[in-house]
């Protein structure tokens, strides 16, 4: 072999093992599903998730004989490696879940502006249905507070508006809460409200006297400008 090829060889032969060393192993970054920080274990999650099916033997372990919270995200990360799993959006979905537990036992959870109110914009629809999902939970067994309607107009989805409707009728929120939440649903880009969700909110408008007719018109005409006319 002629010097010159010599050393292309030994170049890229080189490259490969820097390449390979800079990998991080499935093995050392599954063991960090299980961290005491929530913010590295889903930090962990996104990297195996990243490394799509070079993880699958070490999930597969973990999701079998890892601690509880390891065996969780683990077949989670493994149901969306099958056909026609979304990996990133379960990803995106299960730090949300996680950011929303720590959020919401603190005073101020989600405030706007917040660093946790940031992070759940930018998971995206994965986060809005997160957060949507949860409030439509605690409703039934819980009130919803003020702070809650307003990040669930923040971050919209249709199940969370459906649970902001349903609280309204079910006289789960303030109606104070609910015409401030309509305000930032104004902003929301690619709004839509399903037909179901919009008689129910006529349904309150047609009760007479009642004090949450001014909540369900403001959410209506977030929605609908149109709207009113019938109004």
């Amino acid at each position: 072999m002629r010097p010159l090829a010599v050393a292309l060889a030994v170049t890229a032969a080189t490259g490969v093992l820097l390449v390979a060393a800079a990998m991080p192993d499935a093995r050392d970054v599954a063991r960090r599903l299980d961290a005491a920080s929530a913010s590295e274990r889903d930090a962990a999650a996104r990297e195996l998730a990243a490394m799509g099916e070079g993880a699958r033997e070490t999930l597969e372990v973990v999701a079998r004989d890892g601690p509880p919270e390891a065996r969780r995200r683990s077949r989670a990360l493994l149901a969306s490696l099958r056909p026609g799993g979304d990996l990133e959006r379960r990803v995106r979905r299960l730090e949300a879940r996680s950011l929303l537990r720590a959020a919401l036992r603190q005073e101020g959870h989600l405030a706007a502006g917040s660093a946790r109110d940031a992070r759940l914009g930018e998971l995206a629809a994965p986060g809005a249905e997160e957060l949507g999902a949860r409030t439509a939970r605690r409703l039934s067994h819980g009130f919803l507070a003020q702070a809650e309607a307003l990040a669930v107009a923040r971050h919209p989805s249709p199940v969370g508006v459906r649970a902001l409707v349903a609280a309204l009728r079910a006289d789960r929120v303030l109606g104070s809460a609910v015409v401030r939440a309509a305000r930032a649903l104004e902003a929301a880009p690619g709004k839509l409200l399903p037909e179901a969700t919009r008689a129910e909110l006529r349904t309150v408008l047609r009760a007479a006297g009642d004090p949450r007719r001014r909540a369900a018109a403001a959410l209506l005409l977030a929605f609908d400008p149109f709207a009113a006319r019938e109004l």
